[in-house]
């Protein structure tokens, strides 16, 4: 996935502030989500949806690649459909905690 540097850039750029990322693996068995995970160094954790969709059937990742920011009370406060750049990510966290400070 193209994305996954530019996300892991973001994470990169975030440690230590109050900002948590997890990825959610869909349409691939464990087995291969884990090597993924593990060829590109992926630093952040992962879910894998292993045939149960979390969000998909909700609408809230209606296509892959989808990106969602959510605030402190774990509400979705923004979305991006498609890839991200990292820079784009970390303005988009940083709007959201300004919003929600």
């Amino acid at each position: 996935l193209k994305e996954t540097p530019e996300i892991a850039k973001a994470y990169a750029a975030t440690r230590g502030q109050s900002v948590a990322f997890v990825g959610i693996t869909v349409k691939d068995s464990d087995a291969n989500a884990v090597a993924f995970m593990t060829e590109n160094k992926v630093p952040y954790p992962s879910l894998s949806e292993s045939g149960q969709p979390l969000l998909a059937l909700q609408g809230k990742a209606p296509s892959l690649p989808t990106t969602l920011i959510l605030d402190t009370e774990h509400r979705i406060a923004a979305r991006v459909n498609g890839a991200i750049t990292s820079d784009t990510l970390t303005g988009i966290i940083d709007d959201v905690r300004a919003r929600t400070s």
